[in-house]
């Protein structure tokens, strides 16, 4: 197929089941460099195809990837030959997140959030338009050369007050990642939301800092991260996947808040603070090279909070023993009330 103004520049970079991209260049003069053209496959796709083009151009925005150029109809001018159904937009030299692979991203917290941290701010935009994604993983959030994050492929979005255009033989959402309410015959959960698109928000997070790994429904914790990493502070991620990977939309997070949490397990783990379920074993933070455990309990003077009993002698008074971590190289000493902390800790 021969377009006016592209011209095919490479092998074909990818493509899905509604489409082929292409790498071309502007023949025309107008655009400078490389674009990904997307060319439709199946003509009993174009009323989705339309509202995928509709979508992006609809969302001017910094992190959602821009279209160029379009030929939808039979405009006959623009296009030789048969009448090729089409969209431009720009091509991302750093590729898919995908094909940079998880490994890149394994245990780095500062770099997982500043990717999805602008992905959030634009799956927002498209929500308060009424629009929502459903297809968001590792292989549609795309880099540009200079590292900046942007969304693409809206092919199975949702628009608000549109009737349903998926085909009844295609899935509604990528397997490894599709919210619950998407699967085939558990619609009674709801309608496409924008928690559709936070549940595969936590599950790429997942992938980034477990460097590639993917698990079934809901069960983030059949491998820990905090065994992958062998860190404890990583038990701040799964807590934080507990409010958004869930079979309810109605118990996750909304995207704000995603956002907002995500911001906070960052600094929690980038300042090497304990999650208090589990914290036994976690990096000392006074040297940073050993690693406290429970060495026991004791019973400390106290000058504030509920008095357990007072030293008549000393004056001194007391609460309930305090458990003591101890760490095994420097011998830093951290005390947590015993009454509040044996739930959490079982050595």
């Amino acid at each position: 197929m021969q377009y006016v103004r592209w011209k095919i520049a490479g092998k074909t970079v990818g493509g899905g089941g509604q489409g082929q991209v292409e790498l071309v260049t502007d023949a025309s003069g107008k655009e400078s460099g490389k674009f990904a053209l997307k060319k439709l496959k199946d003509d009993r796709r174009i009323e989705r195809f339309k509202q995928e083009i509709d979508a992006v151009t609809k969302l001017n925005h910094p992190n959602i990837i821009r279209v160029v150029d379009r030929c939808v109809g039979p405009v006959v001018d623009r296009c030789v030959g048969k009448t090729p159904r089409y969209y431009v937009m720009e091509y991302c030299e750093g590729g898919s997140l995908e094909k940079i692979g998880g490994q890149t991203f394994k245990g780095d917290i500062v770099k997982a959030t500043e990717i999805l941290d602008p992905i959030c701010d634009a799956l927002g935009a498209a929500h308060k338009a009424g629009i929502v994604h459903r297809d968001v993983k590792p292989a549609n959030i795309l880099m540009r050369e200079d590292g900046t994050p942007v969304i693409a492929d809206f092919g199975i979005c949702h628009v608000d007050e549109n009737e349903s255009i998926t085909l009844h033989e295609e899935a509604m959402g990528p397997i490894n990642y599709i919210a619950p309410e998407m699967e085939s015959g558990r619609r009674h959960l709801g309608d496409p939301s924008e928690k559709t698109d936070v549940y595969a928000l936590g599950k790429v997070l997942y992938w980034m800092l477990s460097g590639g790994s993917i698990f079934g429904r809901e069960d983030h914790r059949a491998t820990p991260l905090t065994a992958v990493l062998s860190d404890q502070r990583w038990e701040h991620v799964h807590m934080l996947l507990d409010k958004v990977i869930v079979e309810k939309p109605s118990d996750r997070l909304g995207l704000d808040d995603f956002r907002q949490e995500l911001q906070k397990v960052r600094d929690l783990v980038m300042g090497n603070y304990a999650p208090l379920k589990p914290s036994i074993g976690i990096k000392c933070r006074f040297c940073g090279l050993g690693t406290y455990a429970r060495v026991g309990q004791a019973q400390v003077g106290y000058t504030g909070g509920p008095v357990q009993a007072i030293d008549s002698k000393t004056n001194t008074r007391y609460i309930d023993a305090m458990n003591v971590l101890a760490c095994d190289d420097c011998g830093h000493v951290e005390f947590f009330d015993a009454q509040r902390t044996n739930r959490w800790w079982t050595q």
